[in-house]
This record gives structure tokens, C-alpha cells and sequence, in this order.
């Protein structure tokens, strides 16, 4: 169970991903940055599907934890597919 210092800093950490999509999102008329608006938003959902078990909407049992790690593991493989995609552009 997370204690309220975690519940802090992930509600922290949401924000800042949250303003940084939509200050991306305003400041990227022609799409340039959209790989990384789109590992922030996969990152601000896996984060957020942390609260899940916390509020009582998912059971906090071993399927749900490892539903859990493949969505960080999802996240991972998203931001590695950003860097490929920065990598290759130059």
C-alpha cells in the first residue's frame, strides 16, 4: 500500500507530465514532437493506473501488480522507440 508521501509525489509527477503534453501540444503546431507527446501521455497513464488498486478500483492482488509492471514495461518500450525514432531523424 502507498503511504502519503508516494500518493504525493505521484500526484506530483502526473502534473508534470500533464503540463507537458499540453505545453507540447500548444507549442508543436506541425507535429514535429509528436513521439514525445505520445510517450508522455503512455507514461502519465501508467502512472495513473498506480491509484487503481489504491482507490478500491482494482484488486490489489499479483494480476494486477503484474498488469501493472507490463504498463511500466510498455512505457520503456515506448520512450526506446522515441529515441530511435529522434536517433535516426538527427
Amino acid at each position: 500500500m502507498l503511504d502519503s508521501v508516494a500518493i504525493i509525489n505521484l500526484v506530483g509527477f502526473l502534473t508534470i507530465v500533464g503540463a507537458l503534453v499540453v505545453a507540447i501540444s500548444f507549442a508543436d503546431p506541425h507535429r514535429k514532437l509528436r513521439p514525445i507527446q505520445i510517450g508522455l501521455w503512455i507514461t502519465c497513464v501508467a502512472a495513473g493506473a498506480e491509484f487503481l488498486p489504491l482507490v478500491r478500483l482494482a484488486p490489489p492482488n499479483i494480476a494486477t501488480r503484474y498488469a501493472l509492471d507490463c504498463a511500466w514495461l510498455a512505457t520503456s518500450l515506448c520512450w526506446l522507440a522515441v529515441l530511435q525514432a529522434y536517433g535516426r531523424r538527427g
